[in-house]
């Protein structure tokens, strides 16, 4: 099944890779309060404590968690001057597998989101499959499923997920259309 083109792909790379935020906007979303400054503290290694701040402030910044290799170098430095912590200290090839999984549930609880888990997919679903039902355009069902995620502080998927779903409704709702059709020019053809 190929996948509907519902961003073009420049509206993608922006949408899997994290914001570039304006010095005001990095502040607000990296500002360190005294809940977040207690989490921090009690985590052990550098990296940690900025691999936890980048995520931290990225989903403030779009409800959104990514991948280590896409975090920007110049908010690794400017999370890393924050919290104190020299440069040298920090390998990310050591903040992997279940510590980041681990720091984005705490951020979850911490802003008071909930995760995009299959409950939430089933939801997501039933929402998407009522918008194609309406032949609503893939893109307006994109950028509303995510205006409903937003207004249910739950977080945001990446673009694969969301799309994949998304193209699986459109064919479906065309193969049942399809179906219909045929159905009817055979009781006419009869």
């Amino acid at each position: 099944m190929s996948r509907l083109t519902i961003l073009t792909d420049e509206e993608q790379n922006e949408f899997d890779y994290p914001p570039t935020l304006s010095p005001d906007a990095k502040a607000l979303c990296f500002s360190i309060t005294k809940e977040l400054e207690s989490k921090i503290n009690h985590l052990r290694t550098p990296t940690n404590k900025v691999g936890f701040l980048i995520q931290y402030g990225y989903f403030k910044a779009c409800k959104r968690f990514f991948v280590v290799n896409r975090f920007r170098q110049e908010d690794i430095e400017y999370a890393a001057r924050l919290l104190g912590i020299s440069l040298r200290k920090i390998d990310f090839s050591q903040y992997k597998k279940k510590i980041p999984i681990d720091h984005q549930d705490a951020i979850l609880k911490l802003l008071d989101y909930r995760p995009f888990d299959e409950n939430i997919e089933l939801w997501i679903e039933k929402e998407v499959r009522q918008r194609v039902e309406h032949f609503i355009d893939p893109r307006e069902v994109f950028f509303e499923i995510l205006h409903l995620l937003h207004g249910q502080r739950i977080e945001i998927p990446s673009y694969h997920r969301l799309a994949e779903s998304i193209t699986r409704y459109y064919i479906d709702y065309e193969d049942k259309l399809i179906k219909i059709i045929d159905e009817r020019l055979d009781t006419l053809n009869q």
